[in-house]
This record gives structure tokens, sequence and C-alpha cells, in this order.
């Protein structure tokens, strides 16, 4: 859902669409969604469903570093891309503080910190 969230981003069209779903879906009402709709969906939209479905299965094993990090990516797309939001990315800085406690010195979790504060700090520089 993520992939399909960054594709729909980068489509002009697919920016001006509004967005049907305001917050994310529960699992049981993610299963209920006809695919024939995706078609109509932003982003946005792609990015609910994305985060539904991670926040859903980092609640079933939450220790889990991958679970954290794909948290923190899309906290990283949503704030620093979608939104320009320094605080989305700097809970996807603290998501990922937490998952290199699960899995210390990760080179995955280096990188997304690394992007996370690249982010940040040109959302900074552009304030």
């Amino acid at each position: 859902m993520l992939e399909l969230s960054k594709l729909t981003f980068t489509s002009n069209e697919m920016k001006k669409r509004p967005h049907t779903i305001i917050s994310p879906p529960t699992i049981k009402e993610l299963v209920k969604i006809n695919p024939e709709n995706f078609s109509s969906y932003s982003s946005r939209d792609f990015l609910m469903l994305s985060l539904s479905c991670i926040q859903r299965s980092h609640e079933l094993n939450p220790n889990d570093f991958r679970r954290l990090l794909s948290l923190a990516k899309i906290h990283r797309y949503w704030g620093g891309y979608l939104d320009k939001n320094i605080i989305s990315l700097e809970y996807g800085l603290e998501l990922c503080e937490r998952a290199n406690e699960l899995s210390p010195n990760n080179p995955n979790i280096g990188a997304e910190t690394k992007e996370l504060l690249r982010l940040i700090t040109k959302l900074r520089n552009s304030q």
C-alpha cells in the first residue's frame, strides 16, 4: 500500500483527488474494502491503508524491529513528502530509536534515521 501511495503521489492527476479515507481503518474495515475502489484513492488514502496494516502488525508483535522501521518509513513519507510535517518526521526518528534498541547497529535502521534527519534539516531550513 505504501508503494501505491508513492506511485499515486507522482501523478498530478492523483494528487488532486479528494481523500476518501479520513483515518486509518481497522483491519476488519480494511478487508471489506473493495479493490475496485482503489482507482479512486489518493496518495493519502493508500497511506492510511498502509498505516493501518503496519500498526496492526506491530500490535501483534511489538518486539519486531521491522514493524517499527516500517512505521518510521510511513512517517518519513508522510512528513517529508505529503504534509511537510516535522512532527511526523520526529516521530519517525523515535520509532527508529526504538527499532535500534531491538536490533542495534542494523544498517537499515541507520539509513532510515539518516534520511529522516536529512528531511528534518531540509524542512527546518525552508521555514
